[in-house]
């Protein structure tokens, strides 16, 4: 039993030092953005910065499970897998023929 709670926490450590979570959040808070606020120009435009600033702020949060890695360079980590998680969503998009 001890062996598979130290593979599962293995395997969520990796996850996490992934950035796939950061991703997966970033791409859900942009998705929330796209549906509930109104179609404007101006969404469109905020909706990368949002991803950003959410990804940073969730990179200094997850930081603190890693002493070892500053939190300079986790926020600029997660800022970059919030910028990553609106090109994955339009691509998307865009090879399933969505009209952005």
């Amino acid at each position: 039993m001890d062996s598979i709670l130290t593979a599962l926490q293995a395997t969520i450590i990796s996850i996490m030092e992934s950035g796939l979570i950061i991703i997966l959040a970033a791409l859900i808070i942009g998705v929330i953005i796209k549906k509930w606020v109104p179609d404007t120009a101006l969404q469109n435009k905020w909706i990368p910065t949002v991803n950003i600033i959410a990804g940073a702020i969730l990179g200094v949060a997850i930081s603190a499970c890693f002493p070892d890695v500053g939190k300079v360079t986790q926020a600029i980590y997660g800022a970059l897998c919030g910028l990553s998680a609106s090109l994955i969503y339009d691509k998307v998009i865009a090879m399933f023929g969505g009209k952005e």
